[in-house]
């Protein structure tokens, strides 16, 4: 899958986000919790990831203060296809230096990620990057190369299958 288009012409979007799926990317261990996947590192976070019960998970990540060259802050939630290794990641707010609210599409993504999950794992990179231009939400889409660690917890047969299947 190729990279999403920025719909703010803004630069980058996801550099933040980028980050921590690297860092959650191989935390392969038994008994591996939900919990254990959560990251708080200076002006940037992963929260917990969510099952969504269709063979993908979803993770909220959040930056401030310029961790990124995007910008100032942001949230965005990742949903990634474990069986493939695929993933979008939407932008659902964004902030200024100030903290005024450059973008609010909260409603929009949770509300995408939602339709998402009634649909098969394969299906959803593609229904949510489609969904993404046609309701203006910034996103960006791409396959990683290890497993999540969302996927690792909830689907590690899958998870383990995308890895063996990535060059």
């Amino acid at each position: 899958m190729s990279e999403g288009r920025n719909m703010s012409g803004t630069g980058r979007a996801g550099i933040a986000g980028a980050a921590f799926a690297a860092g959650l990317a191989g935390c392969a261990m038994d008994g591996l919790e939900a919990a254990d996947c959560a990251i708080a590192s200076g002006f940037a976070a992963s929260d917990v990831p969510q099952d969504l019960g269709n063979g993908t998970v979803v993770t909220r990540l959040t930056h401030s203060g310029g961790a990124a060259d995007d910008y100032w802050g942001a949230e965005r939630y990742e949903v990634t296809a474990c069986g493939s290794g695929e993933w979008v990641r939407m932008t659902s707010m964004a902030f200024a230096s100030g903290g005024e609210v450059l973008s609010d599409r909260r409603f929009a993504v949770t509300t995408l990620i939602d339709a998402a999950s009634a649909l098969a794992a394969a299906d959803v990179p593609v229904y949510l990057a489609e969904r993404a231009v046609s309701n203006n939400i910034e996103y960006r889409a791409g396959r990683g190369t290890l497993e999540s660690c969302g996927c690792q917890v909830f689907y590690p047969d899958s998870a383990a299958t995308a890895q063996e299947g990535t060059t």
